[in-house]
């Protein structure tokens, strides 16, 4: 027979076997390998017990998160697929007097949006997406896959089920609202606004003519309503302006042009030309020397706007040249004005003749 040293010739160094001054103890290979398997499996427990409370604090800040909205769920108007996205009805009331301070916060206020940041997020996500990515319709499916994600993970808050809604809860519209449309006739390139019901076709008589253009204006799209054949685009000078006042630090870098160094007879940007230093307002004062006063340069530029196709778009925009020159021409600081109805390219080249 085997004696008991040969027996018990395996060191452990599990828990119970280490609680001592050697910190192993001797067993039999049999008892090694249960005290072994003992020993996965409290580390096991250990660790499913250090899981579950690191979910149980992630659920109890998630539901603090949640809790701190009021108004879960915002009911916004529904629009057709015919309306545009933007308001034309504030737009001809618009003056271009001066506001107080109050009155421009409050034009671009977001009451309407949630207080739970987490839901902040997504509705801001969304119209950032939108606007980058997607078109309207592609917009309302992206809204209801979310609001369905939402509804899965037991969230009180849904988006409005069409673009409008997220736009005004955001705040989006508000930055939109100075955008007009108008309906234009592609022959004699008459101009109707949008919000006062346009005639089907053109009745505009030329110069020297006897009867109305008579151009057809509108086209039935795929749902069944009319919607313009050739559109422009309109931004508000003033609006846009508004927002760009907004911006941080715009007052002072719009006088950037005032303190930086100057070399005499030397020509390093707009600013330092005659026409500059020389322009003079109704009371024969120096133009540029008033606070706010803004040198713009109107510019348009075309593009094609899709591939594979032989239609072209004008892009109507103002520079601001009070600006330094490294972000006078950056996309944030650039006024859209308008966009020219789409033309075909050979129709370009005559004009330009």
């Amino acid at each position: 027979m085997s004696s008991t040293s040969e027996l018990y010739n395996k060191k452990c160094y599990c828990t119970k076997c280490s609680n001592n001054q050697q910190g192993y103890s001797f067993v039999s290979t049999q008892t090694l390998q249960h005290h072994n398997k003992r020993a996965r499996y409290e580390d096991m427990e250990r660790s499913e017990r250090n899981i579950s409370v690191q979910r149980n604090l992630m659920d109890i800040d998630f539901e603090t998160m949640c809790s701190q909205t009021n108004s879960p769920v915002w009911e916004g108007a529904a629009i057709s697929d015919n309306e545009v996205a933007f308001s034309n009805e504030s737009n001809g009331e618009s003056s271009d007097g001066d506001e107080n301070d109050n009155d421009k916060e409050n034009s671009f206020a977001t009451p309407n949006m949630p207080e739970n940041l987490v839901h902040r997020f997504i509705a801001t996500f969304v119209i950032m997406f939108a606007s980058h990515y997607v078109v309207n319709k592609g917009a309302d499916v992206l809204i209801e896959f979310i609001n369905k994600l939402l509804s899965i993970y037991e969230q009180d808050f849904q988006l409005p089920v069409r673009l409008s809604g997220p736009q005004s809860m955001t705040g989006f519209s508000a930055m939109t609202k100075g955008i007009k449309r108008f309906v234009v006739c592609q022959d004699c390139h008459k101009v109707y606004e949008e919000s006062v019901p346009a005639p089907l076709n053109c009745d505009f008589i030329k110069l020297g003519a006897h009867t109305a253009c008579n151009c057809k204006l509108m086209v039935q799209s795929l749902s069944g309503g009319l919607v313009a054949k050739k559109s422009y685009v309109y931004q508000s000078l003033t609006h846009a302006l508004k927002i760009l006042f907004l911006y941080p630090n715009f007052e002072q870098k719009i006088m950037h042009w005032n303190q930086e160094f100057k070399i005499t007879d030397t020509l390093c940007d707009v600013y330092n030309g005659e026409a500059w230093t020389d322009l003079k307002d109704n009371d024969n004062e120096f133009f540029v020397e008033h606070p706010r006063s803004l040198m713009l340069t109107l510019n348009i530029d075309w593009f094609q706007p899709f591939n594979g196709t032989s239609y072209s778009c004008g892009a109507i925009y103002l520079v601001i040249n009070n600006l330094p020159r490294s972000g006078q021409f950056k996309a944030e600081n650039t006024i859209l004005v308008g966009l020219v109805v789409v033309v075909e390219v050979e129709e370009v080249f005559k004009r330009k003749k």
